[in-house]
């Protein structure tokens, strides 16, 4: 088959403070990296044909067909590889809402100190799963260290005194792995916040065994217990020295920009299989911490701002008065002012929405619509009322009415929007442009 998705990545710098957002666009086989793959596991993580995962964040093509860090990263920011923000505390644990967690400016051991780190989102267009592609590099290779990457779903900020602004959501996904010298990933663990949101919910971990990825050496994905890859989530690390940073990467030791084995980490999780849906995640975190249990206190981290989801909703109404002829009793009539109204709304954001459609009076179609409406996509209404009599004489009268739409998503803020139109048996009434994406034919 071949491969398209939908990808955007952002860059975090080791101030734990900066998140740059580099780059947003469609799949295109043109680009550097990206060719047509046949996979007969629309589901994979290393060989879905999206990514890279081969230890290296060049695009020298070692891996499986896709991107790689180097095609989404043209420019980047110079890291602070010394000052930053630390965790600190004893309720800093990832088994803890982030309400309860604490930092300071400090520093950690040299081989927990994050330099850089990066995310990708990928939406396979083949099955509409939600893949996150992973990736860091640390100061120091003086040992091994434990890493963790959050995807949250609330907009997660430091306050100046010390705590964290925002909480879990039900949902967050947590991936766990090992920071090695020698290269082997012993596991992968997967963790979900379960039970409610906040305090209200609680860290849930399957530690996965992993097993090397057949034609992709040093890549290790999950397993299931009989030892098939199920692919679930990969990893790996630079398998020796020399390997070529594409950003800025001042090491403790050795040249500036070159990677000592087991300084860099990638990886790779698709969150709709293990999540069963496709949350709008707004934060993006990578840990360091003692060990890979859940319970393990943290060290370094740095954040920032995801928006994998960004809705955005438009609607227009346009209308038209006509004098119809209404019986009022058998064999007597008389001439009516109808007003016929039509429009269109639209989502112009990348993430499916509910549309509620309402008028401000009682029409012949009220609720307008009320349904789901794909991303980039818009749906037609229409519909007719008479405005009723009044001492208005209704062949003068200038009539105007408004219609509101609210869209929904069960992870994201409601957007209201509304729209009025205006429009009389004499004048230009008002009318709508065409809609930014066509309307399909009933």
């Amino acid at each position: 088959m071949t491969t398209n998705a939908t990808r955007t990545l952002w860059l975090l710098a080791g101030t734990g403070l900066l998140l740059v957002p580099i780059f947003a666009a469609c799949e295109d086989p043109s680009l550097p990296g990206a060719s047509e793959q046949t996979n007969n596991n629309s589901q994979a993580v290393h060989d879905e044909g999206l990514f890279e995962l081969d230890g290296d964040p060049q695009a020298e093509g070692g891996g499986a067909a896709g991107d790689d860090w180097e095609d989404l990263l043209p420019d980047v920011p110079t890291v602070d590889a010394v000052n930053g923000s630390i965790f600190t505390g004893g309720s800093t644990k990832d088994i803890n809402d982030i309400s309860v967690w604490q930092h300071k400016n400090g520093s950690v051991p040299d081989k927990d100190d994050i330099l850089n780190g990066a995310a990708a989102t990928y939406t396979d267009s083949s099955t509409g799963d939600l893949i996150l592609y992973f990736s860091a590099d640390r100061f120091s290779t003086s040992g091994d260290s434990q890493i963790g990457f959050w995807f949250l779903q609330n907009e997660v900020t430091l306050n100046t005194d010390g705590t964290f602004e925002g909480g879990h959501k039900e949902g967050d996904l947590l991936v766990l792995s090992d920071f090695t010298n020698g290269g082997a990933l012993g596991t992968i663990s997967v963790c979900e916040w379960v039970g409610g949101d906040g305090t209200a919910g609680h860290l849930e971990c399957q530690q996965e065994s992993v097993q090397p990825a057949p034609g992709f050496p040093g890549v290790f994905c999950t397993a299931d217990s009989d030892g098939v890859i199920d692919d679930i989530a990969c990893a790996t690390i630079n398998n020796s020295d020399g390997t070529e940073s594409v950003w800025d990467y001042d090491p403790k030791m050795g040249p500036n920009d070159i990677y000592k084995k087991g300084a860099f980490f990638e990886g790779g999780v698709n969150a709709t299989r293990v999540l069963g849906r496709s949350p709008c995640f707004a934060t993006f975190l990578v840990e360091t911490r003692a060990s890979q249990e859940p319970t393990a206190t943290l060290k370094d981290f740095i954040r920032g701002d995801l928006a994998i989801c960004q809705p955005s909703v438009d609607v227009c109404k346009q209308c038209n008065v006509t004098l119809e002829t209404q019986e009022v009793s058998e064999g007597v009539t008389q001439v009516v002012v109808q007003l016929n109204y039509s429009g269109w709304a639209c989502n112009t954001g990348n993430v499916d929405m509910n549309f509620a459609i309402e008028d401000s009076v009682d029409t012949t179609a009220n609720p307008l619509f009320d349904g789901n409406v794909a991303a980039e996509s818009c749906i037609a209404f229409s519909g007719n009322y008479l405005p009723g009599t009044s001492d208005t004489d209704p062949t003068t009268a200038e009539f105007t009415n408004t219609v509101t739409l609210t869209a929904t998503h069960p992870d994201l803020d409601d957007i209201v929007e509304t729209f009025e139109a205006a429009c009389g048996v004499c004048g230009t009434p008002d009318t709508c442009p065409d809609p930014p994406f066509e309307i399909p034919s009933p």
